[in-house]
C-alpha cells in the first residue's frame, strides 16, 4: 500500500472507513442489523420544524436543536446558537447527525460506541434531548425512536504494512509524538478514538482547562511572540524549579512496590519525582515551543497576568481569524494541519479518527512488531503492526472500572470522555509498571452538584430583570456553593486515601489555580448559619478581600466578583438585598438536591453523612473545624491554607447585636465580629453541596528520561513509550497531588515530542540520544 488514505477528520463515518481500506485490497461492504426487539416508531409526527433548548457541557448558555419532518421522518436536524466546545459539537453535526437522518433513529441512549460520538458524549447528549424533545412537540412518542443504530460487520482489516511509530491517541501529547517521529523520517500512524485531533490542549480557554503552559528558557523565540520575565517566583504554592525542589515533591525517586493484599501491589509503584526526568523537563519547554512554532505552525500567545511566572497561553491559530473561527475552532485547526502536514513528510503516514485501541500484543522472536487490536465503532475489528508504541491515551479518568481500582469509586470529571486508560491498560499487557498511579487527580474547576436544567418557571415574588430563564438562580446557587464567607467541608475520603470528611481542606472562594479539590474526594459542603442568611437576606452579598493563594482572582461563584461586586451572568449583585428570594432559592436548591437544611449542627452532621458515601461526619468534627476557624478570624490571623481573613465573616454567628464595634459599617454590623464570644451551634444551617471537577489522572506507566516505558524490574521495554497522562506520575510525587498549574499541558507537548524522536530513532536502529545509527 503505497498510501493510506489520510486527512480523515472531515470525512463522514460511513465514507470514511471505505475511503481508509480502500487500498487494502478488499472491497469493504456494510451489513446493517435489525437488533431483535426493536419497536418501529409507528406514532406519526406532524411536517414542520420544532426547536428545543437543552443543556450541554457549558453551564450558562444552552444547545437550541431544531428538527424538521416530512412525510413521518427527520429531514433536517440543525444545531443553533451554543457555547459548546467548537471541535466536539461539530463532531457531532458531521458525523452523528447524519447517521440520525439515514436510520431515523437517535440511538438507545445507553452511550454505546455506535450510538454517540466519542469524545463528544455531553454535547451529543444535548443534541440528541433536543431531537427527542422535538419529536414529542410533533406529535411522536421518542421512545419509539430510541433504537440503536444497525452494527456494522467488517469482520478482520489490517493495513498491509509495518510502520515504524503507532501512536495511540492523538491529543496534545500525541499530536506531538506524531510529528517528532515524523521529523526523523518515521512511517507514523496516529490512532484518535475522538472526531477530532488535539484532546484536551485544543480546547477553548475556559472550557475544560486554562490552556496555559509553562515556558522556562533557553531557547524561546521572539517569532513565538512569547514575553519572558526575569525570575521565577513563587506566587501559586510554586512553580517550575520553584515548586519541583520543594522536598516534599523532590523525595528520593526510588521505586517503591505499594504494600498490601491488592493483586496489583508488586506492579504498581510510588515515590518521589525522578529529578533528571524533571530538570530536563524544565529545560526543554522553551525549546518545544519554539519547534512547535517552527516548523510545525503553532501560535503562543504571552499572558502577563501571573507576575514573574513564564505562563503563556497556548493559542495557535491559522491566519487571520474571523467571527466564524474562535479560539477552539482555530486550535483545533491547528492540530488537524499540524498532523496532517507531518503524515506528508513519509508516503506510508496517516492517521485515522473514531478508532479505539483495545489490545497490545508484544513482538516474539517469530513475530518481531507489536500488534495493535482496534475497534471502529465497536464493531469493526482493525490490526495495526508497528516497531515502536506510543501510548497517549490521556490517562484513565473516564474509566470507572480503573478509578474503582485505584481510587475506590469515579469522580466527577470535566474532561475528554475517551480517557478510559487504554494506553495504560495496554502497557501493561506488554509488562509494564505503573509509577504513581493513586497520586491524586487533577482539577481546578468546582461547580454545583448536579443542578443543569434552570427553573423554567419565574415566581411572582422574584424580579424579571435577569431572570433569563433561570439563570439568576441557576448562577446564585454556584455563587453561594463558591462565597469567601463561607466554609468548605470535605464529604469524602480524599483521593489520597486520607479522611478529611467534615474538615476544611482548602481556602474558601472559587477558582482554584492548584486547588486540592482531590482532598475533599471530589465532593464538598458549603455550610451557611441561620444568622449568616439573615444578614444575606437583609444586606446581600458582601464584597470580600483578595485571595493570594488565587493570584487576585477570588470570583465567589459563576459570574458574581465579590473584589469588584461585577455580575455579568445576572446572579444578585454585592450588597443588593435578597429578601424573601433567599428562602426560595434554598426550596429550590434542596429540591434539585444541591441543599440541605438542619435544624442545628447535630442535625447538620447527620444529614452530611446521610449523603457521604464513604465517611462518617460527627457534630464534634463540625464544632471543632468552626472554632478554629473562627478564632483566625478574629485575630485576622494567618489561615493554614493561605486564606486572606480581613474582613470575612465569621463561618458560625454570634448571637446578633446591632452595635458596630471592631470597625464594622452600617451596612454589615456584624464585620467584623460583636456580641458575645460563643458560638451558636442550636441555630438552623443550611449546607450547600459542591463537586469538584476532575479533567485527567495523574499517575500512569513508569518510565526513563527517554519516555521508554519500564517493567517492575526498572528495565525498557523494546520500543514501548508513553508520554502525556500516561506517565505524568513520574514527575510528581505519589501523595503531594498535581501541581503547579499548567504542568499537564506543558508534559503532554514536551513529552510526547521525546517519545515520538524516541520511538522513531528506535524503529530506526539510530541511538535515542544522538540520532545516529546504533552500533
Amino acid at each position: 500500500m503505497k498510501r493510506l488514505g489520510i486527512k480523515l477528520g472531515a470525512v463522514a463515518l460511513v465514507m470514511m472507513m471505505a475511503f481508509v481500506f480502500a487500498g487494502c485490497g478488499e472491497t469493504i461492504r456494510y451489513r446493517y442489523l435489525t437488533p431483535p426487539g426493536v419497536t418501529v416508531h409507528t406514532t406519526p409526527v406532524r411536517d414542520g420544524s420544532f426547536t428545543a433548548v437543552e443543556w450541554g457541557y457549558h453551564r450558562i448558555n444552552p444547545v437550541i436543536v431544531t428538527t424538521t419532518f416530512q412525510n413521518n421522518q427527520i429531514v433536517r436536524v440543525s444545531i443553533g446558537e451554543n457555547e459548546e466546545t467548537v471541535p466536539f459539537i461539530e463532531s457531532v453535526r458531521s458525523t452523528w447527525i447524519p447517521r440520525v437522518i439515514a436510520h431515523q433513529r437517535i440511538g438507545d441512549g445507553m452511550g454505546l460506541p455506535i450510538d454517540i460520538v466519542v469524545g463528544a458524549t455531553v454535547s451529543n447528549m444535548a443534541v440528541r434531548r433536543g431531537i427527542a424533545t422535538a419529536i414529542n412537540q410533533a406529535g411522536g412518542v421518542s421512545s419509539e425512536w430510541h433504537a440503536s443504530f444497525p452494527e456494522r460487520q467488517l469482520g478482520q482489516l489490517d493495513f498491509g504494512q509495518v510502520f515504524d511509530v503507532a501512536v495511540v491517541g492523538l491529543g496534545g501529547a500525541g499530536t506531538t509524538a506524531f510529528l517528532a517521529a515524523a521529523d526523523e523520517g518515521a512511517s507514523v500512524i496516529g490512532i484518535e478514538v475522538a472526531n477530532h485531533i488535539g484532546g484536551v490542549s485544543a480546547t477553548v480557554q475556559g472550557a475544560f482547562v486554562s490552556g496555559s503552559t509553562l515556558v522556562h528558557p533557553p531557547g524561546v523565540t521572539h517569532a513565538s511572540r512569547i514575553t519572558m520575565w526575569g525570575s521565577y517566583g513563587n506566587m501559586v504554592g510554586g512553580h517550575i524549579r520553584y515548586y519541583f525542589q520543594d522536598p516534599r515533591h523532590m523525595l528520593p525517586s526510588t521505586r517503591y512496590p505499594r504494600t498490601g493484599s491488592e493483586p496489583w501491589a508488586d506492579r504498581h509503584l510510588w515515590g518521589g519525582a525522578d529529578r533528571d526526568i524533571v530538570e530536563w523537563f524544565i529545560d526543554a519547554s522553551g525549546p518545544t515551543h519554539d519547534w512547535m512554532h517552527t516548523p510545525h505552525g503553532f501560535r503562543f500567545a504571552g499572558s502577563s497576568a501571573v507576575a514573574e511566572i513564564a505562563q503563556n497561553i497556548l493559542n495557535p491559530h491559522i491566519g487571520a481569524p474571523t467571527s466564524a473561527l474562535g479560539p477552539a475552532t482555530q486550535k483545533s485547526m491547528a492540530f488537524h494541519r499540524a498532523i496532517a502536514n507531518a503524515s506528508r513528510q513519509h508516503p506510508e503516514s496517516g492517521y485515522v479518527l473514531g478508532l479505539r485501541a483495545m489490545e497490545l500484543l508484544p513482538p516474539t522472536e517469530a513475530f518481531p512488531y507489536y500488534t495493535i487490536l482496534a475497534q471502529y465503532a465497536g464493531s469493526a475489528n482493525v490490526r495495526i503492526l508497528a516497531r515502536s508504541v506510543v501510548l497517549s491515551s490521556g490517562g484513565f479518568i473516564a474509566s470507572a472500572a480503573m478509578m474503582t481500582e485505584h481510587f475506590g469509586r469515579p469522580v466527577r470529571f470535566r474532561a475528554i470522555h475517551n480517557a478510559r486508560g487504554d494506553g495504560i491498560r495496554m502497557g501493561l499487557q506488554a509488562g509494564a509498571a505503573t509509577y504513581n498511579i493513586r497520586m491524586p487527580v487533577v482539577g481546578n474547576i468546582a461547580s454545583t452538584l448536579n443542578i443543569q436544567t434552570a427553573p423554567i418557571t419565574r415566581p411572582e415574588a422574584v424580579p424579571a430583570a435577569g431572570w433569563h430563564a433561570g439563570l439568576r438562580w441557576k448562577n446564585q446557587v454556584a455563587n453561594m456553593v463558591l462565597s469567601p464567607d463561607t466554609m468548605f467541608l470535605a464529604m469524602e475520603v480524599g483521593m489520597d486515601g486520607m479522611d478529611r470528611a467534615g474538615e476544611r481542606f482548602k481556602p474558601e472562594g472559587a477558582g482554584a489555580i492548584g486547588a486540592p479539590w482531590w482532598a475533599s474526594g471530589g465532593f464538598f459542603a458549603s455550610i451557611y448559619c441561620q444568622g449568616n442568611l439573615d444578614r444575606i437576606r437583609d444586606i446581600g452579598m458582601r464584597l470580600g478581600p483578595t485571595n493570594p493563594m488565587f493570584i487576585n482572582q477570588n470570583i465567589g461563584g459563576a459570574g458574581f466578583n465579590p473584589n469588584t461586586g461585577a455580575n455579568p451572568m445576572n446572579a444578585w449583585a454585592a450588597n443588593m438585598p435578597i429578601g424573601d428570594e433567599l428562602d426560595m432559592l434554598i426550596d429550590w436548591a434542596v429540591s434539585t438536591g444541591n441543599a440541605v437544611r438542619a435544624n442545628n449542627l447535630a442535625e447538620l452532621a447527620a444529614e452530611l453523612t446521610a449523603r457521604s458515601v464513604t465517611a462518617t461526619i460527627t457534630v464534634e468534627t463540625l464544632e471543632a473545624q468552626i472554632i478554629a476557624y473562627n478564632a483566625i478570624i478574629d485575630a485576622n490571623g494567618t489561615d493554614p491554607f493561605g486564606k486572606a481573613t480581613m474582613g470575612v465573616r465569621p463561618v458560625i454567628a454570634r448571637p446578633q447585636t446591632l452595635a458596630v464595634v471592631g470597625g464594622g459599617t452600617a451596612a454589615d454590623p456584624e464585620f467584623p465580629r460583636s456580641g458575645p464570644d460563643t458560638e451558636d451551634f442550636d441555630q438552623p444551617f443550611v449546607a450547600f453541596f459542591g463537586a469538584a471537577h476532575f479533567y485527567a489522572t495523574s499517575g500512569g506507566l513508569d518510565g526513563d528520561i527517554f519516555m521508554r516505558v519500564l517493567d517492575t524490574d526498572q528495565n525498557y521495554i523494546h520500543g514501548l513509550f508513553a508520554a502525556g497522562h500516561d506517565n505524568m506520575g513520574i514527575i510528581f510525587h505519589g501523595t503531594q497531588g498535581y501541581g503547579p498549574s499548567a504542568s499537564a499541558n506543558t508534559w503532554a507537548l514536551v513529552s510526547g515530542r521525546r517519545a515520538g524522536t524516541s520511538a522513531a530513532r528506535a524503529a530506526l536502529s539510530r541511538d535515542l540520544a544522538t540520532g545516529y545509527p546504533l552500533p
